[in-house]
This record gives C-alpha cells, structure tokens and sequence, in this order.
C-alpha cells in the first residue's frame, strides 16, 4: 500500500517556491519540519508521529501504522490543503474505525493536552500566541468507541463550545508555551521553510510538558503594506475613546490598509456600566 513518510532532513525549505511551501506546510508538514528543523538533544520540543496513506489494505495498513510509530487514538486529516474541506478531521480509536477514513489523509498520534490549543502567528521576529479551544483528552490505547467526525476550524473558534472541548477535569500538565521555545521555534522554521510570514499551531503535552507542533499555514508572498498596528497609534487611539466614551473598559477590532499602512477602526465593543 503507498505511503509516504516525511521529508528527510534538508529538504525542509520551500524558499520562494509557493508550491513546495504548500507541500510542507498546508498539508500537514509543519510537525515533520519542526523535526529536522529543532535540535534533536533539546527535549522541549516533540514531533507526534505521522503517516500519509494513500490507500487502506486492512492488516497491511495496522502493520504499516505500527511501523511509523502510529496508535490509537490518533488524528486523521484530510490532504486537501485549502477551503472549507481542509479542516474536516476524525479520531478514530480502533482498526475498524479505519474502514470510515477517505484516503489520501494523513494520520497523526493524538497527544492529550487538557483541550487547549495555541495559535502563534509569525511575522519576521515577532510572534504573538493565540489560545483556543481544542480536542479533550481520551484514554490512550484502542478502545471500543465509535470515530469522532469533525471540523477542526469549528472545534477551536474562540466561542467554541462542543462536547468535544468540554474537559472533564485538568490531567498531568497544564501550562502556557515557553516564550523561549516560540521565539527558537519560530527562529529555525524561519530558516529550514525559507519563509518569514506564517503560523503553527502547538498544544502542550500534558503528560511531559513537551511542546508539539501539529499544524500551521505557511504565506511567501504579501502584497502591499504588511505591519502591526503602532503602539503610539493604540495608546493615542485608546486614550481618545476612554474620553469620548466615558468608560474604561471597551475593544476594538483595527485593520492595517495594505495600501496606506492606515490604521482603521472597524468595530467597537463598549460597557457603559464601568465608567472611568
């Protein structure tokens, strides 16, 4: 049965050439990437293992997940590396869940980590770290429960609440991502992808407290202005609507004009019952 494994170390770079980026990155290459891309005495980081099949042969695929280091439960995602169908997902539990899996898919080990995700979105240097709802955890090993069929954009929105985010209790290890980790992190994908705008998505292995890269996007080309909004600009903006509004606690939704590098104010959340 075909199956394709990740690439071997030197071939992570995609440079300027958008398709080879899309090959590493949208569909699924950032945790192998993050593999050959980290220091492999540096325990901080792990790269959950993973397959591509592009079929299924029944005993030949158990033997072939077996062989890359596969287990239930574990992760199966879609090869289609953009639209709606790109965030459609299963957890499948046991070797007859595999007969519902539409090859070509990657499979990746679940790893628990207490149902948070976290979102780090590179810019050259700069980095900021998102926190969203993700998967709960479940009990390692095959058991008899029936695959899981969602959509993994939906599961991990902000207001997201599912029956699958809904965490029973807090398990082993529960922390926010090292500051120091990202910034390497982002520093050698940087280097090994040839990129310097893009985003992964990491959860925190609450059994070792080990970093995981499990996703991520990857952009080579930006047109216009690209910048984050100005602190002077924020603190300016800020202090106007505390006077104007007469509260002190109120969001604002800005976007950057790519054409003017402009700062624009399209939405405002104020709560007039907490005045200044």
């Amino acid at each position: 049965m075909p199956v394709e494994r990740g690439p071997p170390p030197g071939n992570a770079a995609c440079g300027n050439d958008s398709s080879q980026a899309q090959r590493l990155i949208l569909q699924h290459r950032a945790s192998q990437t993050t593999k050959h891309a980290w220091n492999p005495q540096d325990d901080r980081i792990c790269s959950p293992p993973f397959m591509e099949l592009t079929s299924l042969g029944g005993d030949d695929t158990m033997r072939l997940l077996e062989e890359n280091g596969l287990a239930f439960p574990f992760i199966c995602k879609t090869r289609v590396a953009h639209g709606t169908s790109s965030h459609e997902m299963a957890i499948v539990f046991n070797q007859e869940g595999l007969s519902a899996i539409q090859p070509p898919c990657v499979v990746q080990n679940f790893i628990n980590h207490n149902a948070v995700l976290y979102k780090v979105f590179v810019v050259g240097e700069s980095y900021t770290v998102v926190q969203r709802p993700s998967l709960k955890n479940f009990s390692a090993g095959t058991s008899d429960r029936e695959s899981i069929f969602f959509n993994s954009h939906n599961v991990s929105k902000p207001e997201s609440s599912s029956v699958l985010t809904a965490l029973d209790k807090i398990e082993g290890v529960f922390e926010r991502p090292s500051d120091e980790v990202i910034r390497e992190l982002s520093r050698a994908l940087r280097q090994a992808l040839g990129v310097s705008l893009f985003g992964i998505d990491i959860i925190i292995n609450n059994q070792t407290g080990q970093h995981a890269v499990i996703g991520g996007v990857c952009l080579d080309k930006i047109e216009g202005v690209f910048e984050r909004p100005s602190d002077e600009v924020i603190r300016e903006l800020s202090r106007a609507l505390r006077q104007a509004l007469g509260v002190s606690l109120f969001g604002i939704d800005i976007i950057i004009n790519n054409q003017t590098g402009q700062h624009a104010v399209i939405d405002i959340n104020a709560f007039p019952g907490l005045k200044s």
